[in-house]
Parts: structure tokens; C-alpha cells; sequence
């Protein structure tokens, strides 16, 4: 969230009532503590984005590094970065 506002899952995986299963999603919760953390992330995966920034580098980034290997596998094209390398990768 910048600058106040709010967020809102709208590719969420609803259920009405049935069990749904996103791969995607449920593969971001196995690695994020934080399910506000895996709603975004699987938002911006989902929308095709290319880059994830964040300052949270406690829970995003460090568990991005962590399991780099299994995110490849589950959205390979989403780069987890904080601004500083977002600006020299954008350069």
C-alpha cells in the first residue's frame, strides 16, 4: 500500500460455498507467513507482472532468496526485488 488506500484481491480464489484450489496460490502459502503477503504477490504473478517490490525484506524478500528455487517453479517470471535494485535493473 503507498500512500494510504487499500488492496483488494480481485483474482482471489472464491469458493461460493465449494473448494477451490490454486495452485499459484496455495505454492505462495507453503513459502509466505503472511496471507495479506501471499495475496499480493499472487496478484501481481497473476497479472503477469515482472517485478515484486518491496521493503519488507524480513518476510518477502529473505523467504523469496530462501526458496528462489521452488518460486521459479511456481511463477517463474515474478522477481522479488526492493527499490534500490528496481531502479538499477529498470536503468
Amino acid at each position: 500500500r503507498v500512500g494510504g488506500g487499500w488492496s483488494y484481491p480481485w483474482s482471489y480464489p472464491k469458493s461460493y460455498g465449494t473448494q477451490v484450489y490454486d495452485e499459484l496460490f496455495f505454492g505462495l502459502k507453503e513459502i509466505f507467513p503472511h496471507k495479506d503477503d501471499v495475496e499480493h504477490i499472487f496478484q501481481a504473478a497473476k497479472e503477469g507482472c515482472k517485478y515484486f517490490m518491496t521493503l519488507d525484506g524480513k518476510s518477502i524478500l529473505k523467504k523469496a532468496k530462501k526458496f528462489s528455487a521452488e518460486l521459479k517453479g511456481i511463477c517463474p517470471n515474478l522477481e522479488f526485488v526492493d527499490p534500490k535494485t528496481l531502479l538499477e535493473k529498470i536503468k
